[in-house]
């Protein structure tokens, strides 16, 4: 425990006020308890989806700046492609539930100069169930 004074000035009087700084402080709880509700969820098997992927990034448009080469030419990069949506089938999900219903792709970073490309975007994966049918 370390122990310090703060003095407070005012023009006609000075006080002196104690402070204790505590190294050993404790958060008032550790963690959140779980929710005592279960909550239903529903087993959703249809489900209508709108899927918009990513946009690809804007190239640039530069040229190139030499000493000995004053007429330089293009050396603008092109824009990463957008992400794509890829929906992939797996056991372990049971329910449509979790799926939203507009599902957005990651966009490609702009191109630079000196021939610098754009990052392409981020794939989203989304995990849905695998239909058995008999017949």
């Amino acid at each position: 425990m370390i122990a310090t004074r703060l003095l407070v000035g005012l023009p006609s009087a000075v006080e002196s006020i104690a402070v204790r700084l505590c190294s050993t402080a404790l958060p008032l709880r550790d963690i959140k308890p779980k929710s005592q509700h279960n909550r239903p969820s529903h087993f959703v098997d249809w489900k209508r989806v709108k899927v918009i992927a990513g946009a690809g990034g804007d190239g640039c448009i530069s040229f190139a700046h030499l000493f000995c080469n004053p007429n330089g030419g293009p050396d603008g990069g092109d824009g990463g492609n957008g992400g794509h949506i890829i929906f992939q089938a797996t056991e372990t999900v049971t329910s449509l539930a979790h799926v939203p219903s507009t599902i957005f792709g990651d966009g490609g970073m702009r191109g630079f100069g000196k021939d610098m490309h754009g990052r392409c975007g981020e794939h989203t994966v989304v995990q849905i169930l695998r239909s058995h049918h008999k017949g």
